[in-house]
């Protein structure tokens, strides 16, 4: 374990041979200095050792990970009905983090899933890639979208009773266009996507959508000033060069028991990450290390 408790403070061995207490059991601990492994302190007697029957040994990457959080909020003692367990990182939001650089049974899994999800906490796992997942590849596919269009119809149109343009632009007709393309948003009286070059030929969109919006009025209030009508409907399309990426997980070997990973899985270390970013795995999405602790150290 990395801390024990000395004179009621949480601490790390200074040197070996030092005494203190372990938080969960209470029994008398020793300090273990290396000078190639890690620091860490050991119960007194062997057959106590370890209490928490979830231990792993302390690596390099784990104190990486934990030192970019508050003292008090790592390895942080949780209790449920008489049985106690060391969780990695705990925030003050009841966020339990755990950085998990061994293979574990499936069973284990799921042990720790009900264990840290209770009692309003939620668990996440950030996983060693270099050590889990060492034949596992990101690919990385640029994916452009760089047509916004916009389309507008009047917001108000005093000829026609009980007219709205939030009606016509939230109609199924005009939902079912909206549903092959990207970020459909309505604000009052504008309707705005996105599509990828080349997916789609413009003129055909817009001819599209104002036949659509046409019927609909139609539908809704007649031929009143029907004309009048067709003549404030805008269309207008530009270009945005847009760049995202698509990442794609290539699986030569891989472990079952992350698949049985319920709680949200973060995976450090794969083949085609840059140092600083993580693989969303529940979610297929790359991001920043930065944007994932920045997050997390907001509920500290």
């Amino acid at each position: 374990m990395r801390y024990a408790i000395k004179e009621n403070k949480k601490v790390e061995p200074q040197f070996s041979g030092e005494r203190a207490f372990c938080p969960i059991c209470k029994n008398k601990v020793v300090g273990k200095i290396y000078s190639i492994r890690i620091n860490h302190w050991a119960h007194l007697v062997k057959s106590e050792s370890d209490c928490d029957s979830w231990y792993e040994p302390i690596t390099e990457w784990h104190l990486n990970w934990q030192n970019l959080f508050p003292e008090e909020n790592r390895e942080v003692t949780i209790t449920e009905n008489n049985i106690s367990h060391r969780a990695d990182i705990l925030l003050n939001n009841e966020l339990v983090i755990e950085f998990q650089n061994s293979p574990i049974k499936i069973r284990e899994v799921e042990r720790r899933e009900t264990f840290y999800n209770k009692n309003n906490r939620k668990l996440i796992w950030v996983l060693n890639g270099k050590s889990l997942a060492e034949s596992v590849i990101v690919e990385k596919e640029n994916v452009i979208s760089d047509i916004l269009v916009s389309i507008s119809i009047p917001k108000s149109f005093p000829l026609v009773k009980n007219y709205s343009s939030r009606r016509i632009l939230k109609h199924k007709l005009i939902g079912f266009l909206n549903a092959d393309k990207k970020r459909s948003e309505i604000k009052e009286n504008i309707l705005t996507f996105k599509y990828t070059k080349e997916e789609f030929e413009i003129e055909h969109i817009k001819d599209q959508y104002k036949n659509h919006i046409i019927a609909i009025y139609k539908d809704l209030y007649g031929e009143i000033e029907l004309n009048e009508f067709k003549k404030l409907i805008k269309i207008e399309d530009h270009l945005i060069e847009e760049t995202f990426i698509k990442p794609r997980l290539k699986r030569l070997t891989w472990r079952a028991f992350i698949d049985k990973m319920e709680s949200p899985v973060f995976i450090d270390n794969l083949k085609g990450l840059e140092e600083d970013e993580l693989y969303y795995l529940s979610e297929n999405k790359i991001i920043s290390k930065e944007k994932f602790i920045k997050k997390a150290l907001t509920y500290v």
